[in-house]
């Protein structure tokens, strides 16, 4: 028994050899088909984006000198016939006159002239993708542009919204106090703008954003503030606040040495004041607000003045430096404290809307639940 063990075993090494023997080039066969298989997708795919990169050159090329103009409600816009889909030029002409309407009905007749000096640009269709998209584009009087970019047709609520900010941005280029104040400001009525002022406010690690956006008008000016604070940790927060800077500080964060480390450490797991304090004190804390928070305020300002108030701004030229409020309540035409009442109360109206749930989904789910109510109810059968 103990002689034909080693002769099992040679056996049995045999047939494992010849298995191997045999499986082996299979296996690598089957590898070398996967592996080619592969590398043949890969080079269909890489040629499918050549000839697409192609397709879109030679559509690009055929397009790039195709221009034409079109006077629409007092502005001139120059674009690439191909842009245009057939009810296009009717399109850009309802927007802006869109835009028209609503600048005169804020600020009186003539207002819509804060728009006459754009030369609106919409460019000849670039195809990424198999897809032609146009970009539109306006250069504004601070010497920068604003540019969308869509699919034909023309977005109408977008081009009027475009306008509406480039209006906006020539108006406060009429002093320069608004200018450094709210430089990007827009004259648009969707009520975006307010909202995400009021989100800024309530969310900001300066708890004087949360104390505005509560309904502390002196809150509210803080808040606001100067356009050149030397200081903005000492302008808008205060020593409660300098753990909530240090937590949400990517600055904070990104200091690896070990005094800043430790700092951090202790005041966030520790709730070491001292060290929030000598870390804060450290970092580079800027203005805690968005833009839109001063540049909702100008604008409430400018349209509660109307046709008066943009007087009362050319009027003021060279008067209000570096206080932008002053300037905003002169030109507004009524208190500080009723000016701040009103844009605080428009805040809080976009927020309202931005948080209340769709109508119609609630309708119908409440419908479709009280019908499965009432079918159980009739349906249910006494014993």
């Amino acid at each position: 028994m103990s002689s034909s063990a080693p002769r099992t075993l040679r056996r049995l090494r045999g047939w494992l050899l010849l298995a191997l023997a045999a499986g082996v080039p299979a296996i690598m066969a089957q590898a070398q088909d996967t592996e080619a298989a592969r590398r043949a997708m890969i080079a269909l795919e890489a040629r499918s984006r050549e000839a697409g990169r192609a397709t879109d050159s030679v559509v690009n090329a055929r397009t790039a000198t195709l221009n034409d103009s079109l006077r629409a409600a007092g502005r001139v816009v120059r674009f690439g016939d191909r842009a245009l889909l057939p009810g296009d030029r009717q399109r850009m002409d309802e927007a802006l006159t869109s835009a028209h309407r609503s600048l005169e009905e804020r600020f009186g007749t003539g207002a819509a002239a804060l728009t006459d000096t754009l030369v609106w640009e919409l460019r000849s269709p670039r195809v990424w993708d198999g897809a032609a998209r146009v970009q539109l584009r306006a250069p504004t009087a601070d010497g920068d542009a604003l540019t969308i970019t869509y699919l034909p047709p023309v977005p109408e609520e977008r081009v009027s919204g475009l306008a509406l900010q480039a209006a906006g941005i020539a108006l406060v280029q009429r002093h320069p106090t608004l200018a450094l104040f709210a430089p990007r400001m827009t004259l648009e009525e969707s009520g975006t703008a307010y909202g995400g002022a009021v989100r800024s406010l309530a969310l900001s690690t300066a708890s004087v954003g949360g104390r505005c956006a509560a309904g502390a008008l002196g809150a509210c000016r803080i808040a606001l503030g100067p356009s050149g604070a030397a200081s903005a940790l000492s302008t808008y927060y205060v020593p409660a606040d300098y753990r909530a800077v240090v937590a949400a500080s990517a600055s904070a964060r990104q200091r690896r040495d070990s005094l800043s480390v430790r700092q951090r450490e202790r005041c966030l797991d520790d709730d070491d004041d001292a060290s929030c304090e000598a870390l804060v004190h450290r970092l580079n804390v800027g203005y805690p607000f968005l833009g839109m928070v001063r540049e909702t305020f100008a604008a409430h300002a400018l349209e509660v003045g109307g046709a008066a108030g943009l007087v009362r701004l050319d009027s003021a030229r060279g008067q209000f430096q570096d206080d932008p409020i002053s300037l905003l309540t002169y030109v507004s035409g009524v208190s500080e404290s009723a000016l701040f009442a009103g844009w605080r109360t428009r805040l809080l109206a976009a927020a309202a809307r931005e948080s209340r749930p769709p109508i119609a989904p609630v309708l119908f789910s409440t419908l479709l639940w009280s019908g499965f109510l009432f079918f159980v109810a009739v349906r249910r059968r006494p014993r």
